[in-house]
């Protein structure tokens, strides 16, 4: 009877070890594959350029510790707002592969929209049809994301500017 039980549970202590063996394993390997759309980080960033077709490109300076929006017009931008959008370049890659020539069924042939952080330009496709992630190239690279940030770049310049700004406009 002892001998049964002690089977059992020797195999029941490997099924666990080994468990936590595959479970370290895969953990480890998510962390060292996290790739992002650019190497830059938020404190490197001192200019921003919005690209969104038809409307004029929205220019954006850092100015020691805050944001000015140089173009189309002059204002102080949102600092939480510009905060979100120097949050792209480190977005991660959840997938990529490099880009085709016909870049067309991923929405970039011309892209939705444009955002130059320094030079580093990143460009904004459609939404892939099964998991609604971002078709975003960078350089030759296509990757997909999740959309956080799409509506940011669709924003006028008026949403970019801070409130106290507008209300010393009024």
């Amino acid at each position: 009877m002892l001998r049964p039980l002690l089977v059992n549970g020797t195999l029941l202590l490997i099924a666990i070890l080994l468990a936590v063996a595959v479970w370290l394993t895969t953990e480890q390997n998510n962390q060292t594959q996290k790739v992002t759309l650019t190497n830059l980080t938020p404190s490197q960033i001192s200019k921003i350029v919005i690209e969104n077709g038809s409307d004029p490109a929205i220019h954006i300076e850092r100015n020691a510790d805050k944001w000015m929006i140089t173009q189309p017009s002059k204002a102080q931008a949102d600092n939480a707002k510009i905060e979100k959008l120097l949050q792209i370049a480190q977005s991660n890659s959840i997938r990529r592969f490099t880009a085709p020539t016909d870049l067309t069924e991923f929405g970039l042939n011309p892209p939705q929209a444009i955002l130059t952080l320094n030079k580093a330009s990143i460009e904004m496709g459609t939404l892939h049809p099964m998991n609604q992630r971002r078709y975003v190239r960078v350089g030759n690279l296509i990757h997909l994301t999740n959309d956080r940030f799409y509506h940011l770049l669709q924003s006028a310049p008026q949403s970019l500017t801070s409130q106290t700004d507008k209300e010393n406009e009024q």
